[in-house]
């Protein structure tokens, strides 16, 4: 599970928006076989006419397959689990949305809409993010603050909360290498990891997104080797990563980007100052 829990709230209204996407180029949401025949270019097409888009399409309730929320562990069969997350995941939603001005007054607001909190509470939690990212070398602007607490909120959070419950060996890793493209505004964001696990670096535009050069090779090999270990036996170690599992008396966790290995759960203090919250 890369990339957050996969656990949205909403099952009725993603079903509702699914049901959408399929109607508006006149297939039954209820005929499995014709939607297993339809072609990548026909579903991107039915995302761009149906007035409800892809975007909030996910994980549909159902009797059979996943009886209640993932985070229930109804449903949930008792099989090794491989997951985790990019260090700057929201900066990809956010920096291609464009970057307004963020003073000091808009981002206090805008983590306090963003995690439903009083602005003290707000300011609290930015004090925590700014000395954990000053300590780790990482940005401390505004807008980097802003998407610290977005990547927390909406993937860290939920993928650590998973990890946590599952009944099954579970192996968490967080991944920051970071993207060039840009020139460097998008960190580690979301789905950069993608031509690493597939070693799909010579396609179109990777280059450009994930970098070139001998260590981008190295560290998708090393990628693959671990996520095709884990296909065939539910265990990602390999000749060249000890990866242990992840345990909540030990919150190990692989890390993977210029530098690979295990260690205790990065960035813990962030994510401990928003669990009250969110």
């Amino acid at each position: 599970m890369q990339s957050g829990a996969g656990d949205p709230a909403a099952y009725e209204a993603m079903a509702e928006r699914s049901g959408a996407v399929f109607g508006s180029i006149g297939v039954d949401p209820a005929d499995a076989n014709l939607i297993r025949s339809l072609t990548p270019e026909a579903l991107v097409r039915a995302g761009q006419e149906s007035e409800s888009g892809t975007r909030g399409c996910g994980l549909t309730l159902d009797p059979e397959t996943l009886p209640g929320p993932l985070m229930s562990g109804e449903g949930r069969v008792d099989v090794p689990l491989l997951i985790g997350t990019n260090r700057d995941e929201s900066r990809l939603f956010n920096v291609f949305r464009g970057r307004p001005e963020l003073g000091d007054a808009e981002l206090v607001a805008g983590v306090g809409a963003l995690c439903a909190v009083q602005p003290d509470e707000a300011s609290s939690i930015l004090r925590t993010f700014r000395d954990s990212r000053a300590q780790a070398g990482l940005g401390t602007d505004n807008h980097a603050l802003y998407d610290a607490v977005a990547t927390v909120r909406a993937f860290r959070l939920p993928s650590v909360r998973f990890a946590a419950v599952h009944r099954a060996p579970v192996y968490q890793y967080l991944f920051d290498w970071e993207s060039p493209a840009m020139r460097g505004a998008l960190g580690s964001c979301h789905a950069l990891e993608m031509p690493f696990v597939f070693g799909t670096l010579s396609a179109p535009t990777q280059d450009r997104f994930a970098g070139t050069g001998e260590a981008v090779r190295a560290l998708a090999r090393t990628m693959m080797d671990a996520w095709s270990a884990f296909a065939r036996s539910g265990d990602p170690t390999t000749d060249q990563l000890g990866w242990q599992p992840y345990t909540q008396t030990a919150r190990k966790t692989m890390r993977l980007g210029r530098e690979c290995g295990m260690g205790p759960g990065p960035f813990a203090v962030e994510r401990e100052v928003l669990e009250p919250y969110c």
